[in-house]
């Protein structure tokens, strides 16, 4: 059977960073671990592990990350999704050795009738046109939305993750790579078919599954998703939406 895709969250970037030895002492370390992560650095980092060579691709882990993600980003600097978030994650995979054994997964922007597979039209219109908006428009949009923030680049990144994340899906059931892991944002697992929650835009994880059954990749689907906070999982009014 094939293993759906899935995506990876931190908690918060202090979290991740305590998780992972560093300490108020590793000042410096702890600067190269969020500063930025350039396209040529990922290239020269993924897949950059010789001992894996020997290794058919159809059995390794695939990787998709972007940077060009971080254009989601809030007026608060210290809010717990913010554009440090991906590059902690990378980061951390790097340092631990594991970015350079996977494949790399080029990233790719969802298409609007993919996300119409989860989304209603009318949100999915509003969501990825939200660069036609002020600033001003958008924070009283995000306002009336629960835990959610909007800013001009938040469609390119919303598109690209969910978009990826269907791409990596679709090797995976494909039998071209045994799984694969997706460093996206925004997240996808709170969102609704007609409202952004959670800092979710779009149900990443919910469309991924919905296109994976309609064009006939997977038959079944099983999704686990760990949550330690209030807000609703992969929520059910998505998984009946389209009878997953």
């Amino acid at each position: 059977t094939s293993q759906l895709s899935f995506e990876i969250m931190a908690r918060d970037v202090e979290v991740a960073m305590e998780d992972l030895g560093f300490s108020d002492s590793d000042e410096g370390e702890e600067a190269l671990f969020l500063e930025g992560v350039s396209a040529a650095e990922v290239d020269a980092v993924v897949d950059s592990d010789p001992l894996m060579k020997n290794i058919p691709t159809h059995e390794r882990v695939g990787l998709v990350y972007d940077s060009r993600m971080e254009e989601h980003e809030s007026d608060n600097s210290n809010h717990p999704e913010r554009p440090a978030r991906l590059r902690a994650i990378f980061r951390a995979l790097e340092k631990n050795g594991l970015a350079q054994k996977c494949v790399r997964i080029p990233a790719r922007a969802v298409v609007e009738s993919e996300l119409l597979s989860v989304h209603e039209a009318d949100y999915v219109q509003l969501m990825c046109n939200l660069n036609k908006y002020s600033e001003a428009e958008l924070r009283s949009m995000a306002k009336k939305m629960n835990s959610i923030y909007l800013s001009p680049g938040s469609s390119s990144s919303a598109m690209l993750a969910a978009g990826s994340v269907l791409e990596a899906t679709e090797r995976v059931c494909r039998g071209d790579l045994r799984s694969s892991v997706c460093v996206v944002r925004p997240p996808g697992h709170h969102a609704e078919p007609a409202c952004a929650m959670g800092f979710c835009l779009f149900a990443n994880v919910a469309v991924a599954a919905s296109e994976a059954c309609r064009r006939g990749w997977a038959k079944k689907i099983l999704i686990v998703d760990w949550v330690y906070y209030s807000l609703p999982r992969i929520p059910l009014s998505i998984i009946s939406f389209r009878s997953l």
